[in-house]
């Protein structure tokens, strides 16, 4: 019936308000008569919200609903057609009512002498929720006129829940206290269009979060005291209007001082107490967040500016700022006022950026040259990283600082690399120089960060190449020969630098000899393809200084090779010494005393030749630390080498020198071997002499190589095993049918000189019991007669008629003899076949 009467009275404020009365009536005396039991305990038994009818909460609040629907109601009938913002404030008016019907009831019922004991608690917490419902209801209408001034007036919710929290117990003061904040923080967008209320809004929330974090004793709720501090102080430098630009960085960076003093006072005030204080911790990490979020957004904004002021491709253009460089230096101070306790890897990192923009805004005023930037960079670099050498050595403890004493200067390092990377002046190599510096600096402090070391030694080689690049591009009318014999003895110093000081670098850096080593290596392989290289180039003014960075080059091969521990890479250097000597020959083939032999002494070099390498290969080489072996393999490879250079332009006698050593050689290691050298030799001498006196028969030049196949088959030491009998007779078989068979072949007329080798290898056949020379002997000789047969028949036809008939009796001899001595004959042939099979 109540609900109907309400629908129906619904469209008449009259009937609307007095049936509301009526029934807030009605429902509070069934609440008070029925529901709530007389002297009823301050907690009943729970009742399910099911099971609404028994329920006194949900009466009380229903009665609750309906008695502030008809006060409302009332008061649209006698104060009608009002605007929004009253609403919102009879609304406020309301809220403050319930809430201080909230804690008066809420107090007087924790007191068991009250009178009112008697009340459900229901009646109190409807209270609390419907106060919570009014603010939303307040917000709403306020911020649907969001450009009226009548916002403010909002404040008083926080100011409201603020006061619940002080007069409730611990548990809803905490969730008043923290509503209060949220409220705070959602009243400024109702006032944040209004500078003037903007700034009373702000100064209001910081006062009250204060009482709040006092409540809360939270790190966010201090954190949002602090933050409404900043935006006070941020919103009255605004009003008084005489900050802009960058003078905004200048009150960021006092603001940001100021936080730090302000934690600094707070630290030593909690000092003096006699027990920690909890609020005193939550507010010294609160300005401390606070404060760092202020460096991190100022250093941010700088830094842009910084990229501005060095980008040349920015279409903006600014002016270097003293206000910039102010902000920066009070930042600056106060990190470093920050970090004076104690310091953080965060400190350390903030101030390491700081200076940097320090360094990039204070070269502004001189000159935006990103070299200068570069340079001051690898400074700042050398700098902390000395600065971090004797921070180790005075603080044993300064592992808490780690990584950032390491990284930092290598930052700052490759940053300098980074800004000079466009440029190639001649102050690019020492920038590159020092941040390869800073890298080897980093790396010798633990055994873990020794590939920076590696890193540095070859960025030190790379600085070096390049500053001697730069000086070769600005100098006029040398060659590309001479440039490169130029880099290749800055190679070589590098290489004698690291032999040289081994000792010192490997303790400096920490490395090991062989490590170093192999830097001295890489520098030796590399100035020796540039000197090789050079060599095939146009070179106008280098040769000496070739030669002398050849002449290192190879004495470095040769050191290396000396009294090495590993046999076989001590012969390996002592050959690549040798490689690098004939690899720079155009440089010392140039010299007057090589020119000397080369010149009116050259017919005679292949004896020098001969002289030097029977020197290099007597002399005592192990004696003075080196294996001999290479040296002997590299004596008797010189004699050939000279001699393949030019064989047409020395003296017989020279050659017979070189023959002679040969023999030397197969003497000393008793191995016949070398003298297939000297009989090569003896039979170029030979050929040459037959070319120069006009012998022409081709017998002349096969009958000397047949010669030296025979003394192979002879002598050589592989061909007399019994397993090579095959292919020494094969041997024996091709040089005897070059002698006896070429005369045959090119002499027509007269086959004396075939039919006088040919008896003469059927004689040494016979007489030294080898097949080769008896076969070919016979087979050629009887060739030569039968050819020689036929040139007598076709040049005298008569004579035919005689020779036939001789052959013809001598044929029927054969036969009769065979015939009648038929056994003695067999027995003859198998003896000789038995004979020539144990033949040689």
């Amino acid at each position: 019936m109540g609900s109907v009467l309400t629908i129906i009275s619904v469209v008449n404020p009259f009937w609307r308000s007095i049936n509301l009365l009526i029934s807030t009536v009605t429902l509070g005396w069934i609440a008070w008569k029925y529901l709530i039991p007389q002297k009823s305990p301050l907690v009943g038994m729970p009742v399910s919200p099911v099971d609404t009818k028994g329920n006194p909460a949900f009466w009380v609040s229903l009665t609750h609903i309906t008695g502030l629907c008809g006060f409302t109601s009332a008061i649209d009938l006698f104060l009608p057609n009002q605007r929004d913002y009253v609403w919102a404030g009879m609304l406020l008016i309301l809220m403050v009512a319930e809430w201080g019907f909230f804690v008066w009831m809420k107090s007087a019922n924790t007191r068991e002498s009250s009178a009112f004991f008697r009340w459900h608690p229901a009646l109190f917490q409807s209270s609390w929720y419907l106060g919570l419902v009014l603010a939303g209801l307040s917000f709403i209408l306020l911020y649907s006129n969001m450009h009226s001034q009548w916002g403010l007036m909002w404040l008083a919710t926080p100011l409201a829940l603020t006061a619940v929290a002080k007069y409730s117990e611990t548990s809803h003061k905490q969730l008043a206290s923290t509503l209060s904040s949220i409220a705070l923080i959602i009243a400024q967008f109702l006032i944040f269009d209004f500078p003037v209320y903007r700034l009373m809004g702000l100064g209001f929330a910081a006062l009250l979060m204060f009482v709040n974090t006092y409540y809360l004793i939270e790190q966010p709720a201090a954190a949002i005291q602090v933050g409404f501090g900043l935006s006070f102080a941020a919103a009255s430098l605004l009003q008084l209007g005489f900050l802009s630009g960058w003078a905004w960085g200048i009150a960021g960076a006092i603001a940001l001082l100021c936080l730090w003093l302000l934690r600094s006072t707070i630290v030593r005030y909690s000092s003096t107490l006699p027990e920690p204080s909890t609020l005193a911790e939550i507010y010294d990490r609160a300005l401390d967040g606070w404060a760092i979020l202020v460096t991190s957004l100022l250093l941010t904004n700088i830094t842009l500016y910084s990229f501005q002021l060095y980008d040349s491709r920015s279409t903006l253009s600014l002016p270097a700022s003293t206000q910039v460089l102010a902000a920066t230096l009070v930042t600056v101070a106060a990190i470093v006022f920050r970090s004076l306790g104690k310091l953080s890897p965060l400190a350390i990192y903030a101030l390491a950026w700081s200076l940097e923009l320090l360094t990039a805004v204070g070269l502004s005023f001189i000159g935006r040259n990103m070299i200068n930037l570069a340079v001051a960079n690898i400074a700042l670099g050398l700098s902390t990283q000395l600065l971090g050498d004797w921070w180790r050595r005075r603080n044993p403890d300064y592992r808490q600082i780690l990584p950032s004493i390491h990284v930092i200067p290598l930052l700052y390092g490759v940053l300098g690399l980074i800004l000079r990377s466009h440029s190639f002046t001649n102050s690019t190599g020492l920038i590159s120089l020092g941040a390869s510096l800073i890298a080897i600096g980093i790396g010798r402090r633990q055994q873990e960060f020794k590939p920076l070391v590696y890193l540095g030694l070859i960025g030190v080689s790379a600085s070096a190449y390049e500053s001697l690049l730069y000086q070769l591009s600005q100098t006029r009318g040398g060659s590309f020969g001479d440039g490169l014999i130029v880099i290749a003895t800055l190679g070589t110093t590098l290489t004698y630098i690291y032999r040289i000081l081994s000792p010192w670098l490997s303790s400096y850096l920490h490395l090991t000899n062989p490590e170093l080593k192999i830097f001295a290596h890489l520098h030796w392989v590399l100035s020796s393809i540039l000197l090789i290289s050079a060599s095939g180039n146009y070179i106008k003014s280098g040769l000496n200084l070739g030669l002398v960075t050849g002449t290192l080059l190879v004495q470095y091969a040769f050191l290396q090779g000396r009294n090495h521990l590993d046999r076989q890479w001590a012969e390996i250097w002592i050959y690549l010494g040798w490689l690098e000597a004939f690899g720079i020959r155009l440089y010392w083939i140039n010299t007057p005393l090589v020119k000397y032999i080369s010149g009116p002494l050259g017919p005679w070099k292949v004896a020098f030749a001969s002289l030097f390498a029977y020197f290099i290969y007597i002399l005592p080489w192990d004696n003075w630390g080196w294996s001999k072996n290479p040296w002997k393999i590299i004596a008797s490879l010189i004699p050939i080498i000279t001699i393949v250079e030019s064989p047409a332009k020395f003296y017989p006698i020279s050659f017979l020198i070189a023959a002679a050593f040969y023999v030397f050689l197969a003497w000393e290691k008793r191995e016949v071997r070398f003298t297939y050298v000297s009989v090569a030799i003896v039979d170029w001498v030979l050929l040459r002499w037959f070319g120069q006196i006009g012998l022409t028969q081709p017998e002349w030049y096969f009958t000397p190589l047949g010669l030296s196949f025979l003394y192979v088959a002879q002598y050589d030491r592989a061909l007399q095993l019994p397993a090579q009998k095959t292919l020494r007779h094969n041997l024996r078989m091709l040089a005897t049918a070059m002698i006896c068979g070429i005369p045959l072949l090119t002499q027509h007329n007269h086959g004396l000189v075939a039919g006088f080798f040919s008896l003469v290898a059927i004689a040494a056949g016979l007489g030294l019991r080898v097949r080769a020379f008896l076969f070919v002997g016979t087979g050629i000789f009887l060739i030569n007669v039968f050819y020689q047969l036929v040139v007598l028949i076709f040049d005298y036809p008569l004579i035919k008629w005689a020779i036939g008939l001789a052959f013809g009796i001598v044929f029927i001899w054969i036969a009769a003899t065979f015939e009648t001595r038929r056994d003695r004959i067999s027995a003859f042939v198998q003896h000789w076949v038995v004979q020539l099979q144990s033949w040689d």
